[in-house]
């Protein structure tokens, strides 16, 4: 291929449906040259562009990024850069400043599920999202979301943002908003407490009790989990008059430093109903309606009253599944080493089920200094693709009410449910 001028994506470039590939339960995105863009962060300050890039995008090691910087794929520029001043692989950086990668991208698999979509309108599209696949471009994912299979194959719903977010292991209820106006009347339900979302959840044990969690937490981001302070944990009766104080108030009543006194803890509510429990006795189907929005509230919560999501092994599930990408990196014996020309990334989870995935790339679409190529899936850390089970079912706002089915997760064991 034409590696010198090769045609060079940007965050504008929307997808298209020949852009992505099938093969068997996944879906691949085809490699392609990409112009990314960031600026200098607070914490980033005081070090080399090399070493930034080193420490922050591990996947790609400090011999291409010297390379790149050589051949000038990787270079500062930009209105904070002085003018005049040199940078070279030894230049201390600013605050603010501009840096440039021209990129070969390998977006990581996501599974081959149907997005299906349960409503779309003059102002909203509701979708009810499958597990696996995020929602917006974040990280290594731009083509690969939920928006960007939408804008492919459903360009005629665009423009479209999501007016909220579910983590990419959840399944369920996800809303777009079309127009401005759509966008603002979502935002203040959300902001007055008039929308009500609530999920399904499968937990360890045998939940018997209908209760309102009462437990404020934060989220630590060194440990990638939410933390929960320990509180009252009342059942309806005696709760429910308290569930409706005054969110103000809850947020100041829920203020406190954590013994680090680097994080804020915060009220958090969630109400937990039964729904079912399985045959064997051994988990329970839960429905669980969050008062607040905190991160990995509802997860957090199962957890802290002895009944976690069953799969949800960072917070003590037991029965295998979803888990962070270092941790199944792991539990798998894999390591990092880019620098071995043998180590490919073609380890996938998907269900209980470890698949590798070696598509070869057609050589029109490779990069010569990539150190992924030829492989679609680049060398990396293994995915997990297993589905959380926890499911965002119904999602109330504006007078309006979407519901998605339950998961098959959630049907298979619980005959009641059919």
């Amino acid at each position: 291929m034409d590696n010198v001028h090769p045609k060079i994506e940007s965050s504008d470039t929307e997808p298209r449906k020949d852009d992505f590939v099938i093969s068997g339960p996944f879906r691949l995105v085809k490699p392609y040259h990409f112009d990314f863009v960031c600026s200098v962060k607070q914490r980033w300050a005081g070090q080399t562009i090399i070493d930034i890039f080193e420490k922050e995008f591990k996947g790609r090691n400090r011999a291409y990024y010297e390379n790149a910087f050589k051949v000038g794929k990787l270079r500062v520029e930009g209105p904070k850069k002085k003018k005049g001043r040199v940078v070279t692989t030894d230049t201390l950086l600013n605050q603010g400043e501009r840096m440039r990668h021209h990129v070969h991208r390998h977006e990581p698999p996501v599974p081959n599920i149907p997005i299906q979509i349960i409503e779309a309108n003059d102002d909203f599209v509701v979708v009810n999202k499958p597990p696996g696949i995020p929602v917006h471009s974040a990280g290594q994912y731009r083509k690969n979301t939920v928006h960007g299979i939408l804008q492919a194959e459903h360009g005629h719903l665009m423009p479209m943002a999501p007016s909220h977010r579910l983590d990419k292991p959840v399944s369920g209820i996800l809303v777009f908003s079309r127009n401005r106006n759509a966008a603002e009347r979502i935002r203040k339900a959300m902001a007055s407490g008039e929308t009500k979302k609530v999920y399904v959840a499968r937990v360890l044990g045998r939940f018997e009790k209908d209760m309102l969690v009462d437990a404020p937490m934060c989220f630590d981001y060194n440990l990638a989990k939410a933390i929960v302070r320990d509180n009252d944990e009342r059942d309806m009766t005696s709760s429910r008059k308290r569930r409706h104080e005054d969110d103000e108030d809850e947020k100041e009543e829920g203020k406190k430093n954590d013994p680090k006194g680097d994080s804020i803890f915060r009220s958090a509510k969630t109400v937990v109903r039964l729904l079912a429990h399985a045959p064997d006795g051994k988990t329970s189907l839960v429905e669980c309606q969050p008062i607040t929005g905190r991160t990995h509230q509802i997860r957090a919560h199962l957890s802290h009253i002895g009944f976690p999501i069953a799969n949800d092994v960072t917070y003590g599930g037991t029965w295998g599944g979803y888990t962070s990408t270092v941790d199944l990196a792991k539990s798998l014996g894999i390591t990092r080493n880019l620098d071995n020309p043998e180590h490919t990334k073609k380890t996938i989870i998907h269900g209980s089920e470890a698949l590798d995935v070696n598509d070869i790339v057609p050589e029109d679409l490779r990069d010569d200094v990539c150190p992924h190529c030829p492989y679609y899936v680049a060398r990396d850390y293994p995915v997990d693709l297993t589905p959380l089970w926890l499911h965002a079912r119904k999602y109330s706002f504006c007078d309006q009410e979407f519901l998605a089915p339950y998961p098959t997760w959630a049907k298979e064991d619980f005959p009641s449910l059919q």
